[in-house]
């Protein structure tokens, strides 16, 4: 009846009258689990899936796992695993809990969740083994090795995901892999593993504090413009506007040529105007971009911004 009137209020009480219910074991374990994955399916649709995984799963962590729908205890364990509540996802899943041979998309998580605490490279054999399983599976274990380190092994497996043509992971794929190629010296390649693992991880403070040490070690080059576009956005992130310009305007200054001096502008444009509000310093931006790249690949976006601005400032 909550539901019916379609309230923000009144949805907010019918989640928690589900809730209580899906954590009552008078009630039988079908029932628990239907109107649990009711409120599951409610707060993804307002986009409170990741604040209300903790509460569903101690509501139903009497539950066994075998129990459960495949998909939505994998979707649940997903948004415990990405919320750091790991410790949650291993008392859904404990070895073995969804029978001799559980469902490759639990293992995974499972996986995931150990890959989440670290180190990496205790997960490898496992991820290995579940890779052959999908293109998500095998995903994850590209990602795994170069979070570990392992960065030849890595750049072997996202070359297969990026041969893929219709792969759901072709442009990521293809990405790490310029990425490791433009690596130089090579040893730089590590700590841009380590890097990655950090933000998948959802930490930071640690990967910002890691680019900005590679930054600053790194010769000018081609690599260093990639650490440079990647250093402003983690600063952005953070509120650090005036420091997340300082990295975009180095590039642009100082490597003119490079094929990512064009975005470099941009960035710095949209920052000075969305961040800073600065309008003036950010058509300056734009018209440098547009004077001295007219062909870029975002030339044609950065003049409908100059022509939007010129035409706000008319009288």
């Amino acid at each position: 009846e909550l539901l019916e009137m379609e309230t923000r209020r009144d949805t907010a009480t019918a989640v928690a009258a589900l809730l209580s219910l899906a954590a009552d074991a008078r009630f039988p374990t079908a029932l628990r689990l239907l109107v649990g994955e009711q409120a599951w399916d409610l707060e993804t649709g307002r986009g409170r899936n990741a604040t209300t995984a903790p509460a569903l799963a101690r509501a139903l962590r009497d539950v066994p796992a075998h129990a459960w729908p495949v998909t939505f205890l994998a979707a649940l364990a997903r948004a415990l695993r990405e919320g750091g509540h790991t410790a949650q996802v291993r008392e859904l899943l404990p070895p073995g809990a969804a029978g001799r041979e559980p469902p490759p998309s639990l293992e995974l998580e499972a996986a995931l969740a150990d890959l989440r605490d670290g180190p990496p490279g205790r997960v490898l054999a496992r991820l290995a083994a579940l890779a052959p399983e999908g293109p998500e599976a095998a995903w994850h274990h590209a990602e795994a090795l170069f979070f570990a380190g392992a960065t030849d092994s890595a750049l072997a497996r996202y070359r297969r995901i990026a041969d893929e043509p219709q792969g759901p992971h072709r442009g990521a794929a293809l990405e790490r892999v310029y990425l490791i190629e433009d690596a130089e010296p090579p040893e730089a390649a590590v700590v841009l593993g380590r890097i990655a693992y950090e933000q998948w991880r959802g930490e930071r403070g640690a990967a910002l504090a890691l680019t900005d040490s590679l930054a600053r070690g790194l010769p000018h080059g081609p690599l260093w413009a990639r650490i440079a576009l990647l250093l402003s956005g983690q600063r952005a992130a953070a509120g650090a506007v005036a420091g997340a310009l300082a990295p975009l305007l180095a590039l642009a200054d100082s490597l003119p040529g490079d094929r990512l001096a064009p975005l470099a502008r941009q960035r710095a444009g949209d920052l000075y105007l969305d961040r800073l509000h600065d309008v003036p310093a950010a058509l300056a931006q734009y018209e440098e971009c547009l004077a001295r790249y007219p062909r870029a690949w975002n030339a044609a976006e950065v003049r409908r911004r100059v022509a939007r601005l010129r035409r706000e400032a008319l009288p």
